[in-house]
């Protein structure tokens, strides 16, 4: 079988895969908050600096914590899990702003990812925390 009879097997594959993974559809965006400016393609990270400093750390297994960040009028829900049932898992700063930038980067509303043995989620929202 040649590579492009494979092609619209593996595009439905990772099409499904993408939307199981929670990609929200609905709600505020990036951009609805001024997190994101379109016309230069500039991303404001405040509020993941903001949340990694407090979500970063040591979880012990089945924990996470939660943190929300004011954007205005806005926020943004962010949450960060252990999901290794068997030991404790530590996450540094800088793999936080990793995964929660490329969550805001790729999903304009939001998502909620498994990452194992971390599951994030980043969500924007309207009202102040």
């Amino acid at each position: 079988m040649q590579l492009t009879s494979l092609l619209p097997f593996l595009l439905l594959a990772l099409t499904s895969t993408i939307k199981a993974l929670g990609c929200y559809s609905h709600g505020l965006t990036w951009s609805d908050l001024g997190q994101y400016d379109k016309a230069n393609g500039f991303y404001n990270f405040g509020s993941i600096k903001a949340a990694c400093s407090v979500l970063a750390g040591t979880y012990t297994p089945g924990t996470g914590k939660t943190y929300c960040s004011s954007v205005g009028s806005a926020h943004v829900d962010f949450e960060m899990w252990n999901l290794n049932s068997a030991g404790t898992q530590s996450i540094s700063y800088g793999q936080c702003l990793l995964d929660f930038e490329r969550e805001m980067r790729a999903w304009s509303h939001g998502s909620e990812q498994d990452y194992r043995p971390w599951w994030v989620r980043i969500d924007p929202n309207s009202g102040k925390c």
